[in-house]
């Protein structure tokens, strides 16, 4: 999240890619992850998150990999700034999730793509966004729901 953001929400499909970043190389100064600081800081910021049940099943790195990422998705359905929501395979969508993307601060938005991202500050454009998040975000299960449906991942990762 950019400095000074003070919320954002995301969407994505169908994979994890970046979430709560955990990689050595995504490390802070203090050695937590750059995801984990920022979730991690109660009442400064506010992460709201949607992911396809898709994106729990996606492979990118290995069965070890993936059970890792798994469980570091589980323990953040906890953070007291995080509001992780899974739509379910079976859910009924009032709007298609399309790509991924994230809306800061309800004024920008950057769309994820194969030719990159796409910053969009105009306030029109980024309406449509915040609307599909709006029609996304009722289909999601959150808390225990949610940690139901990592867990059914990992016993078959």
């Amino acid at each position: 999240m950019r400095a000074g953001t003070g919320s954002r929400r995301r969407c994505r499909a169908a994979a994890r890619r970046g979430l709560l970043r955990d990689s050595r190389r995504h490390q802070g100064r203090s050695g937590c992850p750059y995801g984990s600081r920022v979730v991690h800081r109660p009442g400064r910021r506010t992460f709201h998150i949607l992911l396809g049940e898709q994106a729990l099943y996606t492979h990118l790195g290995g069965p070890e990999v993936m059970r890792h990422q798994l469980r570091r998705l589980q323990d953040a359905t906890y953070l007291p700034g995080l509001s992780l929501g899974i739509i379910p395979a079976c859910a009924r969508l009032l709007f298609h999730p399309g790509g991924g993307f994230s809306i800061f601060d309800d004024s920008r938005v950057e769309v994820e793509g194969y030719r990159g991202a796409e910053t969009i500050a105009d306030q029109g454009r980024a309406g449509v966004f915040r609307k599909a998040f709006g029609l996304l975000q009722p289909s999601g299960v959150y808390a225990q729901a949610a940690r139901d449906l990592i867990t059914s991942a990992l016993a078959v990762s």
